[in-house]
């Protein structure tokens, strides 16, 4: 579940105008009484897609781009749409096996659009479009975006520090997580014991914990971060974790943290599948940070900062 954008901004032109140009960019949908055509949906009894879309803000996009009165099959369809242009999945509108597999890969629980905007704008539509150049020299399109406002931290060195509960065996692998973006940017991470006086704290919870945004048990939600200059990030502790040496049937806690640091720092999601800031991670998935985050952290602190 993601996390009630009343709450944050936390863990690609826009798609508005995508949705408000119906006839160019929404496709003409085949009759049928329900979008969902998906032998996988049949036989899965325990995932509510219909809560995703809404717990991860497509719905309320999809209602806020249709005209008024749209039935709720419109609604579906156009969330389910949206949500398909975010992923690189075939734009159906309807929740085929591709999209229904995409929706079960546990994910960072930061929702994919808050407060009416979508932060996994496709590059194709971003009003300024950095680039990226390859070892050629070629160009190619950034696939991030930042938080409504571009909330970032007003200076560069951040203390964090770790709330009761934390497992000592999952520090090493966090505080590697602050090294990389150490490597990448002018940010330096030290730990503070006091909780009070630190920038960033770290939780490891089940459940609720407090933020209104419970935890869902394995799979599902694996971790979720506040942006600039809220500091939490929690991860789920009923998750089956990999710390060092990683394994390939557990969630990569260094990966996942790394992610998670990103949203802290003020990063929204990526489109790109290789990049940290991609919102899904399959188990045993090992990523480091790619161009697209290292141009990221870059444009929302550009040197000299």
């Amino acid at each position: 579940m993601a996390l009630n954008p009343s709450f944050h901004f936390v863990c690609f032109l826009t798609l508005v105008s995508a949705l408000c140009n119906a006839n160019r960019n929404i496709p003409n949908f085949p009759p049928s009484p329900s979008p969902f055509h998906s032998n996988l949906a049949s036989t899965i009894t325990n995932f509510d897609y219909l809560k995703y879309l809404k717990n991860y803000g497509y719905m309320d996009y999809a209602r806020a781009h249709l005209h008024f009165g749209a039935s709720q099959v419109e609604i579906l369809k156009v969330a389910i749409l949206t949500f398909q242009m975010n992923f690189g999945l075939s734009r159906t509108g309807e929740l085929n096996d591709e999209t229904m597999f995409k929706m079960l890969i546990p994910r960072c629980g930061v929702s994919d659009i808050t407060d009416g905007v979508n932060t996994m704008i496709l590059p194709s539509r971003r009003a300024s479009t950095a680039k990226h150049h390859n070892k050629t020299g070629a160009e190619f399109p950034s696939y991030y975006d930042f938080f409504k406002g571009r909330p970032r931290w007003p200076y560069t060195r951040l203390s964090y520090t770790y709330m009761d509960g934390f497992p000592e065996h999952a520090k090493a692998d966090m505080e590697a997580a602050f090294e990389r973006w150490a490597n990448v940017s002018d940010f330096n991470f030290y730990e503070n014991l006091g909780f009070f006086e630190s920038d960033i704290v770290i939780g490891y919870f089940r459940g609720g914990h407090g933020d209104g945004e419970p935890f869902d048990g394995p799979r599902g939600v694996l971790a979720h971060a506040f942006p600039p200059d809220d500091g939490r990030v929690h991860f789920d502790a009923d998750e089956n974790w990999s710390f060092q040496p990683r394994t390939v049937d557990m969630y990569h806690f260094e990966t996942v943290a790394t992610h998670e640091i990103g949203h802290i720092l003020g990063l929204g999601h990526s489109t790109d599948r290789e990049a940290i800031m991609f919102p899904s991670l399959a188990m045993g998935q090992f990523k480091e940070l790619g161009v697209d985050d290292i141009d990221a952290i870059s444009v929302l602190y550009p040197p000299p900062f």
